[in-house]
């Protein structure tokens, strides 16, 4: 099997920050606000580094390099402060903007950041072990075509094999712009896309541009768009389709090599972070479940979710369902009065039955009662709800999926691809028809040898040369005892070896006693 490295290729991120007007106050706010979320969440995940350094630098009068280029992990309280500066100062810092000197803040601001870039190299490449490169997201409201050609006069005479991409987020025009503005802005964006086929053709298609709303949402959408894997050296995963025998196109299997991207971030990832799963076992709660103390290794907590809605089942997407499903059925807790077991079970089955009816799902999200009462911490800010869906079956049983949350759901690129041409579909079509249609999927009936594999890694004399007239591991070899002179009694009869007298022993060479006698 081959292997690919994971996250090995992940720039260097450095953020251009433009508060020229028409940027505001509110602007400001929500892009810190979008940044301060962005960062605690970069700096609590686990496993490879996603987003390995960051860097800002505003654009007020001057380029002021705020962040220098960091590591995200271990600095989150650095990185916080500097962003609740930013808004407090706000004004202060918009003072002295024109929109004439923005082409002249880009040019300085490009050449300040692949400098600092430059001369940090080293460090970057002992932290992560491998060259990285610099991506440069110049966040501006300004209108696009000219931010286009400022950024290509910036970066014409530089040496910028070591920028990745250059990225515009052309931010919408705010809440109350004025009738002219709004034009001008609807002329800019029909004019965004020849120029940028002019400007990627000359700069070698480094320039991107993503029109992006003015709210928190679409901010972090974009910036959870580091999250996800930039390496292409290798592809992800496989899938091999056969074709059957006979066709009159090639024999040759169609393979479709793909790569994977994650829908949303794995809650464990992060450490500390209760109740967004259900589980039974402990080796489910190594990361995403309340600790539990050592001498109390088995228990678990008792799970309290409260239904906030219900759903059609035909709305239900199935890219934001995870985790391991389990089956819900009425309790059978032997503290229970009967009647208490009787109206809970009455209230199981009427809810299955009609959400079953109707087609339906439930929404629920998990809760924390009280400490004192089940050990759970206190409800607070620092314990987040987790969501379920609760999906009913005629059985009078219910499925509990877990569903994804808005900070934890990662940005896809759903964009439709070219129309392929009639060759490449007769032979898929070719390939699809020779595989065998089944009417139902029986898991019963799909093995996956995990028997055999579990066997052959435990059973380690399987994998080891036996000697010749070995005995099997386990079995001691038989010791022969030698009566000694002292096991003997003089002139009055004798001592059997290893019995003392007046002892009873059992001898498993002889028929035993009945040890469990039936009768008296």
């Amino acid at each position: 099997m081959n292997h690919r490295s994971a996250f090995s290729r992940q720039p260097a991120r450095l953020l251009l920050l433009d508060l020229n007007p028409p940027c505001d106050f509110d602007l400001c706010n929500k892009l810190c606000t979008s940044l301060d979320h962005f960062l605690s969440l970069a700096s609590s995940l686990g496993g490879n580094c996603r987003v390995p350094f960051f860097g800002m630098i505003l654009l007020t009068s001057s380029p002021e390099v705020v962040v220098p280029l960091q590591n995200v992990r271990g600095n989150f309280p650095r990185l916080h402060a500097v962003l609740r500066e930013i808004k407090e100062t706000f004004n202060s810092l918009s003072l002295g903007c024109e929109k004439g000197d923005v082409g002249a803040l880009l040019s300085e601001g490009i050449n300040e950041a692949i400098a600092m870039f430059k001369r940090q190299s080293q460090t970057l490449l002992q932290t992560t072990g491998y060259w990285t490169q610099l991506d440069i997201s110049v966040l501006t409201s300004q209108n696009t075509p000219r931010v286009y050609k400022d950024l290509q006069n910036a970066i014409s005479g530089l040496q910028v094999d070591c920028l990745k991409k250059i990225q515009i987020l052309n931010i919408s025009i705010m809440n109350g712009a004025s009738p002219a503005e709004s034009s001008s802005s609807s002329s800019n964006s029909q004019m965004s896309s020849s120029s940028e086929a002019a400007c990627n053709s000359e700069c070698g298609n480094m320039i991107d541009y993503v029109n992006v709303d003015n709210d928190v949402l679409s901010f972090e959408s974009f910036f959870k768009s580091w999250f996800h894997d930039a390496g292409t050296d290798s592809e992800h995963l496989q899938i091999e389709i056969p074709c059957k025998a006979g066709m009159a196109i090639e024999h040759e299997p169609i393979v479709l090599k793909c790569d994977l991207e994650e829908r949303m971030l794995s809650p464990d990832l992060l450490e500390n972070v209760p109740h967004y799963t259900v589980c039974v076992d402990q080796v489910q709660t190594k990361s995403g479940q309340l600790p539990l103390k050592k001498s109390s290794s088995s228990q678990f907590p008792v799970y309290h979710i409260r239904v906030t809605s219900r759903l059609a089942k035909e709305n239900i997407c199935e890219s934001v369902l995870y985790g391991m499903p389990h089956i819900l059925k009425p309790t059978s807790c032997w503290k229970m009065d009967w009647d208490e077991l009787d109206r809970n079970q009455q209230h199981f089955s009427a809810m299955c039955r009609l959400l079953y009816e109707r087609d339906e799902v439930l929404v629920a999200c998990s809760q924390f009662p009280d400490q004192k009462q089940s050990g759970f911490p206190y409800r607070s800010p620092r314990h987040p709800e987790g969501s379920f869906l609760l999906l009913p079956s005629n059985q009078n049983t219910m499925l509990i999926k877990a569903l994804a949350v808005k900070e934890l759901l990662l940005p896809n690129d759903f964009s439709s691809a070219d129309e392929a041409c009639d060759q490449t579909k007769a032979r898929t079509l070719d390939a699809l028809d020779g595989l065998p249609q089944i009417d139902s999927y029986n898991p019963l009936k799909s093995e996956s040898k995990l028997y055999e594999s579990l066997i052959a890694a435990l059973d380690k004399t399987r994998t080891q040369p036996t000697k010749p007239n070995s005995r099997p591991r386990g079995l001691a070899k038989p010791r022969r005892v030698t009566p000694s002179r002292s096991d003997y009694t003089r002139g009055g009869g004798s001592r059997v070896p290893g019995i003392r007298p007046g002892s009873k022993n059992t001898c498993y060479n002889e028929e035993p006693e009945d040890l469990f006698p039936t009768h008296l």
